[in-house]
């Protein structure tokens, strides 16, 4: 509010009647061009000075007058350790710019004797205060591709630094028990850390995924999950909150990296620990007793390993844990699906989804097919899964010509498994973009595995991009390398989808503008819209009504899974929950576990919510109630089971009792689960339990025929080439 009355009181020319209010005059001539100022205007500034400290400096942000579309940013010490700190951003923006483009502003010039420094503006507006998916999307991509570290490796680097001085006896015993709670050498996935990761960071870009300024305090080789946590605690900090813990709302997050319950619980604990040393050497008496609280109630509620109540009055081993790499059952998978294909004769052809040089393994494996071929892919598929010891475990129609399916198998600890994204003709947003008769006809092969022409797949990418309005460097470096082997075809398809503006965008394109094309996507996607259907009228209103069919089979057979967890006590129940969340994840398209309604008005609400999640693809785990609403004297179980009713039954029941009923018993959808086993047990019963209720479900809606699944892995291995190589089409 504050600032709105600065603006309005700048727009009145009232601004120097604001309390606080000082005017200053620059004398003299600035060379703006130096710094990188591109425009023959003199740029109008806006002076941000920082917090006052050793690293004090001047934010100017130049703007062209007439023009607020373009700026540059200039950075300009005040204090003596502001200068290294200038220096320090401007190196990391240009590793960071060359590693991940697109997450920062591009380094424009850096004058180090004078630690002054110019930088891209990035337009668009400050983060919101939630943690948004998109925010989460962003940290995922500063994930360092095959690099892992450990606690253990970072508690010797802080050992090493040097303690600060801790003002108590309780201090010290509080940062010992966090080195001791932190002693593990379990490797875990390395990441790009920023440092301050907060909305005033955070530019919320039109049309474009977030970036992210002020990269002073970054480094490279970090933990995973600290700039997320950092993100919630300095908010519940700086607005008056009470330490809170957030472990629980970053497990969905933390499971997609590889990271277990237990893992995001530690990592909460060595943020914490971490930013307790280093407010306390800065001598930030509040922040440092805000976090010592936190970090406080953090060790008295880390939460032990899954393990029985007897058990648990004995030291208990942690859960197996492994990085999250499972590119070897992803390249044996991968191997079996091109083998089943090959040997059915099925033409294909890969359009993303196989390793890249320098990428960080496999992402979801678009293959077209034709038309005629697209009703045999379940089966074949399932064939395939079982050559490698796996099953066909899900099937999702997202389009009336795209089918995603998802192969695997249990492995010791988790889920190796490979998402097949099948396509007859490529469809989005209600339309056809390409069909794929004549994408197959024009395919090449290359190495073991047939890729699409290069003027189709230079055209694949870029209807994807501009339709889906997000590109990076990386992306455009690939559509520059296709347009530059084929620059003739690839003129012919730009000028076909975009007839006025072709040229301007292949100069783009040619160019590497990355700026340039991301300022175009409004406009690219309007044309593309315009363009010319590849269909006529008849298939396109076909179309159409295949897509109402589409979604009322997606409302009626459900892909979504509901479990529910009986028996037991309430933490191991938890517990349990939240590890076969983790370990089950890259089965769905999305996790949840849904709270029991707690009170008569959340009660009719549940049953809703239960039905979108199971509708939208999503793993729902609820933990069955035992507690009563207030001065009532009938359970929460009893009121519920006509609103359940109304919601069906759990797909899969877990119950969990210490009786002598073997590792599971299965009686229909319910699963019983022997409590007094170990926790490796446990899981790996529902595991099994959850992979093949799945696999029955997937064959009987695809009328599937129960393949031979009696082969060893070793068998599979023998008959899959899981050492097959695939790279870019020409990137060599």
């Amino acid at each position: 509010m504050q600032w709105r009355a600065v603006r309005v009181a700048n727009r009145m020319r009232l601004l120097r009647f604001l309390p606080g209010t000082q005017i200053v005059a620059a004398h003299g001539a600035i060379a703006w061009r130096a710094l990188g100022w591109r425009s023959f205007k003199t740029p109008d500034m806006l002076i941000y000075v920082g917090t006052p400290g050793l690293t004090q400096k001047a934010v100017i942000h130049l703007v062209e007058p007439g023009s607020p579309g373009y700026g540059l940013i200039v950075k300009a010490p005040l204090a003596a350790g502001a200068r290294d700190a200038i220096i320090r951003e401007a190196t990391i923006l240009t590793e960071i710019s060359a590693e991940r483009p697109g997450c920062a502003p591009q380094l424009i010039r850096i004058y180090g004797e004078r630690g002054i420094s110019s930088q891209e503006f990035l337009r668009g507006r400050p983060g919101g205060r939630r943690l948004k998916p998109e925010y989460l999307e962003l940290l995922r991509s500063l994930v360092l591709p095959d690099e892992y570290t450990t606690f253990a490796a970072h508690v010797q680097s802080w050992q090493a630094e040097g303690s600060p001085w801790l003002p108590s006896r309780f201090d010290l015993d509080l940062v010992r028990s966090a080195y001791a709670e932190l002693d593990d050498a379990h490797p875990l996935p390395a990441c790009w850390l920023h440092g301050d990761f907060a909305p005033w960071n955070i530019r919320e870009r039109p049309g474009q995924t977030p970036a992210m300024i002020d990269w002073e305090d970054a480094s490279r080789g970090g933990l995973p999950l600290q700039d997320s946590y950092h993100f919630l605690h300095i908010q519940d900090y700086l607005f008056g909150s009470s330490p809170k813990l957030h472990a629980a709302d970053l497990l969905s997050f933390g499971k997609g990296l590889g990271i277990s319950a237990q893992q995001c619980r530690r990592l909460e604990i060595a943020y914490l620990t971490r930013s307790y040393l280093l407010s306390l050497s800065r001598g930030d008496a509040r922040r440092t007793e805000f976090l010592s609280r936190a970090l406080t109630r953090a060790l008295r509620d880390s939460i032990r390993p899954i393990s029985s109540p007897a058990a648990s009055r004995s030291p208990s081993r942690p859960l197996p844990m492994r990085p999250a790499n499972t590119s070897t059952a992803r390249r044996e998978l991968l191997g079996a699906v091109l083998v089943t294909l090959e040997a059915e004769a099925v033409p294909y052809c890969v359009l993303s989804g196989y390793p890249t040089d320098g990428g960080s393994g496999f992402s979801d494996l678009d293959i077209m097919i034709r038309r005629a071929d697209f009703e045999r892919m379940p089966d074949l598929l399932s064939r395939a899964a079982n050559s490698a010891g796996a099953s066909l475990a899900q099937s999702i129609q997202h389009e009336t010509t795209g089918h995603y399916f998802v192969l695997a198998r249990l492995e010791r600890d988790r889920v190796g498994y490979l998402d097949v994204d099948c396509y007859s003709d490529y469809r989005r947003d209600g339309r056809t973009w390409m069909l794929a008769d004549t994408v197959v006809s024009h395919r090449r092969k290359h190495r073991d595995v047939y890729l699409p022409g290069i003027a189709d797949e230079f055209t694949y990418y870029l209807l994807k991009k501009v339709l889906k309005q997000e590109i990076t460097g990386h992306h455009l470096k690939r559509l520059q390398h296709l347009l530059a082997r084929s620059p003739l075809e690839c003129r012919q398809r730009l000028a076909r989808f975009w007839p006025a503006t072709a040229l301007q965008l292949e100069r783009a394109v040619a160019s590497h503008d990355l700026n340039c094309i991301r300022e175009q996507f409004p406009i690219l996607r309007r044309q593309l819209q315009n363009s010319v259907p590849v269909e006529g009228p008849g298939r396109r209103f076909t179309g159409h009504l295949r897509e109402i069919c589409r979604r009322l089979r997606r409302a009626i057979h459900a892909t979504g899974l509901w479990v529910n967890l009986s028996g037991g006590d309430r933490e191991q129940r938890e517990e349990i929950a939240a590890e076969l969340v983790t370990r089950l994840a890259p089965l769905f398209r999305r996790t949840s576990f849904i709270p029991f309604a707690d009170s008569l008005k959340q009660l009719p609400l549940w049953p809703i919510r239960l039905l979108a999640a199971r509708m939208r693809s999503t793993l729902v785990l609820t933990c069955e109630p035992h507690d009563s609403f207030p001065g009532k004297q009938f359970s929460v179980r009893d009121l519920a089971r006509p609103v359940i009713g109304l919601a069906r039954l759990p797909d899969l029941q877990l119950v969990l009792q210490s009786e002598a009923c073997g590792p599971t018993a299965a009686r229909g959808k319910t699963v019983c689960l022997n409590s007094s086993g170990s926790a490796d047990e446990i899981l790996q019963a529902a595991g099994e339990a959850v992979l093949h209720l799945l696999t029955q479900r997937t064959a009987t809606r695809h009328t599937l025929t129960d393949p031979a699944a009696g082969q060893s892995r070793e068998d599979a291995r023998a008959i899959s080439p899981g050492n097959i190589e695939l790279t870019v089409a020409g990137s060599d």
